[in-house]
């Protein structure tokens, strides 16, 4: 079974409700403690992931009153593959398919191939080809 970690699950929720909160208005910052609260999300968790995603510059933030966090950018511009490979590290829906781990099969198995260029590369793209504008609700699956 393919399973986005609860981390990347969290973050593409926390990025998405900052561009809701973002959308019509002037990119006011917001509390990482009020979206926590609002949206019930685990609130030291969160900072976490809010840390991870500034530190790759997915986010902005700035302390003190009025502080917070926001988008760095346009959310048409931020890939759902992107967010998740940040928080979780390059997609691999096998083993054999991690590039960092080499699988001692690879040349007697038959269906590697099927997972590395098949498998991983329709996943990748869906997941890149979708961005975070997407996943406000503005385009159909």
């Amino acid at each position: 079974m393919f399973t986005l970690s609860t981390k990347a699950d969290y973050g593409l929720m926390l990025l998405s409700l900052l561009a809701e909160k973002e959308k019509g208005k002037l990119k006011d910052y917001t509390s990482i403690a009020a979206l926590s609260y609002e949206n019930d999300l685990p609130y030291a968790f969160i900072s976490r992931i809010a840390a991870e995603l500034k530190a790759a510059k997915i986010l902005t933030s700035r302390e003190g009153a009025g502080g917070g966090y926001k988008l760095a950018g346009d959310p048409s511009k931020i890939s759902v593959g992107k967010v998740i490979e940040i928080l979780d590290g390059p997609f691999s829906p096998t083993k054999c398919t991690n590039e960092e781990e080499k699988c001692k099969y690879e040349k007697k198995c038959l269906i590697c191939n099927f997972w590395q260029d098949s498998l991983k590369k329709q996943i990748a793209k869906i997941l890149n080809d979708h961005t975070l504008e997407d996943l406000m609700g503005k385009k159909k699956f």
